[in-house]
């Protein structure tokens, strides 16, 4: 229940798994709190080729569009460049990302990458998650971005027509009530969503 954090069911709730793509909740909670939406980002080669990028090398956009993008499309190229922007590197972002999640109280969550493509110590529980995903809730903007069902992603440079996000969380437009927040899947992880 998050207004309170009361837990109404669990299951498993501290068992260790992987969160795939869950990863970037975290990703966008640390861009939030210490970013700008305004603030203009360029997507580094590193980025582009990452798996499952669908953004290119030398796209630039606002950090706003970024996040947006980065949590409807999943896209783990964009969190890369979320945390080059934020970070000296992406392990010094993970390391962000690790003591963030220890100061929330998800002291069994260990963060490798921004994104969640499988590496070895990149875990969490359930309970982790959940304490993660409420903290990220309390950013208006953070709501916003996840319950869009789709969203036009704008480009500062180069100047390229718009192109349609769709979210993967298909429960916003298929489940009443529903308003994020975040799908994940992996070989290793399977299915994963934090849902409100």
């Amino acid at each position: 229940e998050a207004s309170t954090g009361r837990v109404l069911y669990e299951k498993n709730a501290d068992r260790l798994m992987y969160p795939a793509s869950m990863t970037k909740i975290m990703t966008c909670l640390l861009a939030l709190e210490h970013g700008r939406l305004d603030a203009p980002v360029t997507v580094s080669e590193r980025a582009a080729d990452t798996e499952y990028a669908e953004l290119s090398f030398g796209d630039r956009l606002t950090m706003e569009e970024l996040l947006t993008e980065m949590m409807l499309e999943s896209d783990n190229g964009a969190s890369v460049a979320v945390a080059e922007h934020l970070a000296p590197s992406e392990a010094a972002f993970a390391e962000e990302m690790t003591a963030r999640a220890a100061a929330l109280g998800a002291a069994h969550t260990w963060f490798r990458n921004p994104h969640g493509l499988p590496h070895g110590g990149h875990i969490s529980t359930a309970r982790d998650m959940m304490k993660i995903a409420r903290a990220a809730w309390q950013l208006p903007a953070f709501r916003r971005m996840v319950g869009l069902p789709r969203h036009m992603v704008r480009f500062a440079s180069p100047q390229s027509a718009p192109w349609e996000a769709v979210n993967t969380n298909r429960l916003l437009t298929e489940y009443a009530g529903m308003v994020g927040i975040k799908t994940g899947w992996t070989e290793a992880a399977g299915g994963c969503l934090a849902g409100a």
